[in-house]
């Protein structure tokens, strides 16, 4: 676990979009955390979200990150408990997604 981290962590960060810079991979009690940083921009601004963006926000990347995890990171199932992405704005925890290899099952 530990090299897989070191791999992931060589090159943050890493602007994943316009939205999301990848921080810093670290391994939490046999989890692999994945820390994004969120980023406004002219269009979004997510320390302006109201009660009804959140949870739509929450809704969409839920959606991206399961079928990223059960189709993509399959072969990571059996070295970790979980995988979670955590979203911080402003150095702040913002929100976070954790999947197991149970959550792929249809």
């Amino acid at each position: 676990m530990k090299e897989l981290i070191k791999i992931l962590n060589k090159n943050t960060p890493q602007k994943i979009d316009h939205l999301t810079t990848f921080t810093r991979a670290i391994c939490e009690s046999g989890n692999i955390v994945f820390i994004n940083e969120l980023n406004n921009t002219e269009g979004i601004k997510f320390d302006k979200f109201d009660k009804t963006q959140i949870p739509i926000f929450k809704n969409i990347q839920h959606r991206v990150l399961k079928s990223l995890y059960c189709d993509s990171l399959a072969e990571l199932h059996e070295l970790t408990s979980s995988i979670i992405w955590r979203y911080n704005l402003a150095d702040k925890k913002f929100t976070e997604f954790e999947f197991k290899k149970s959550d792929c099952k249809r």
